[in-house]
């Protein structure tokens, strides 16, 4: 399962992302309300060959609650579920 981790958010969010592809170029920006623990995201792409305009900011449109590892593992807890392992942060380090 691949999930998303608050202690990132915590850390490096406010954040913007772009990234260039053969044919566009790609852009993201999230957000992030400490207090509700809910990231916000917004993105686009502008093509090569076509007149840019200036993107809206939408970041109101896909708010994710996101969790810290130790949160997961209750919940999966409180279903009977357990947590064997985790494998990598954000920046691939071996996880807790």
């Amino acid at each position: 399962m691949d999930v998303c981790n608050a202690d990132h958010a915590d850390l490096y969010f406010p954040k913007r992302y772009w990234e260039i592809g053969k044919k566009e170029f790609s852009y993201a920006e999230f957000e992030w309300d400490k207090e509700k623990r809910i990231m916000l995201y917004g993105g686009g792409e502008f093509k090569f060959g076509e007149t840019a305009e200036k993107p809206k900011k939408d970041l109101e449109g896909d708010p994710t609650r996101l969790y810290k590892a130790d949160e997961l593992s209750e919940i999966f807890k409180q279903r009977g579920m357990e947590t064997v392992d985790t494998f990598s942060d954000y920046y691939g380090k071996k996880g807790k």
